[in-house]
């Protein structure tokens, strides 16, 4: 494993600093000994000098020299730590983004069971406009191409399905329109489809869209400057999304904060969501008090609905912190409390 500083690198620096002064501190006192020693073994030679100062200077030395490498590992033991403490951070960040993207996979979990256990009527009533903006993207993908059999073979299909008499009548008038329509006009008109999904902010059908123009029509300017549009008007929004995060931040609204964030995610690289990490983390947990809060008061004043509202917000949004394995544990006498009273 690589030897990682992050958030602590000062701390090493600072360190490191302290060493080499102390390391060159000791390297002038160790230069002193060794000519205070040859000094020494001089003037006993010439029968001056005392020889025990010879035996004095020589521990003076080997002192000097165990301190320098007692001084090098106690660099060594402080940039351990450092890494530590940075790789426990890092190991810390990483489990709060695992809880959120289990919290999220959760919920995407309820919304599943919630469609399975829907009627017939009510999936196809919720599935039915995804498919007609499936049906609209092939059939106009068809018609840029002038491929009108297809474009008709495939209306004539829907028309099979009578909750979409009123979409067949429309798609009908869209291909006899553009049999009239020139080249240029159908470019029009895709470029204008494409202006709107960018609007709409549905970037994976604007780039679909424009992969299939690009492919088309090559040569053509206005549909080659389609892939630059789009990236501007999806890094415009970034930064918009990034500034109302920072007021919303800056104003402790963290209900907003938090939808802000949410928004984000799919718009950040990872350098800039580490760049958000601490914010993030300010944010959630202020969530988590507020919710917590919200809670206590409830059950004091014994508003039990509200309380188990409050209660299942937590265990959904944050199901593995402490609060959450709390009120996990007071939920049965809160949901006999609330059927008493009701």
């Amino acid at each position: 494993m690589p030897y990682r500083e992050g958030y602590f690198a000062p701390v090493s620096r600072f360190a490191q600093l302290a060493t080499v002064i102390t390391l060159g501190t000791l390297a002038v006192a160790f230069a002193i000994a060794l000519a205070l020693l040859a000094s020494s073994i001089i003037n006993t030679f010439r029968g001056d000098g005392d020889p025990r100062a010879i035996f004095h200077f020589i521990l003076l030395a080997l002192g000097l020299v165990s301190l320098a490498a007692w001084v090098l590992v106690g660099l060594g033991l402080v940039r351990i730590r450092v890494a530590d403490e940075h790789s426990t951070r890092l190991s810390a960040a990483r489990l709060e983004r695992l809880e959120s993207v289990m919290s999220d996979q959760a919920a995407s979990l309820r919304q599943m069971t919630d469609i399975v256990s829907m009627s017939d009527k009510a999936k196809s009533l919720l599935f039915r406009e995804k498919e007609l903006e499936a049906i609209r993207d092939t059939i106009n993908h068809e018609l840029i191409q002038q491929n009108y059999t297809a474009a008709e073979a495939l209306i004539n299909e829907l028309s099979h399905t009578p909750s979409y008499a009123d979409e067949v009548a429309s798609l009908h008038t869209m291909v006899s329109r553009s049999k009239d329509a020139t080249i240029e006009e159908k470019i029009d008109a895709a470029i204008q489809r494409v202006e709107g999904y960018i609007e709409a902010l549905d970037w994976p059908r604007s780039v679909r869209e424009t992969q299939r123009l690009v492919s088309l029509f090559p040569d053509n300017t206005r549909v080659g400057g389609l892939p630059g549009a789009i990236h501007a008007a999806r890094n415009k929004h970034k930064r918009d999304l990034l500034k109302a995060y920072g007021e919303a931040t800056r104003k402790n609204d963290v209900d907003r904060s938090i939808e802000l964030l949410k928004e984000l995610d799919s718009y950040l690289a990872p350098q800039e969501a580490a760049a958000l990490e601490e914010s993030a983390r300010g944010v959630f947990k202020a969530r988590l008090n507020n919710l917590g809060v919200q809670f206590s008061i409830n059950v004091a004043d014994e508003q039990w609905d509200q309380a188990i509202t409050a209660g299942t917000q937590i265990m959904n949004e944050f199901p593995n912190s402490r609060m959450a394995q709390e009120v996990r544990e007071k939920m049965d006498t809160l949901n006999a409390k609330a059927s008493a009273t009701g």
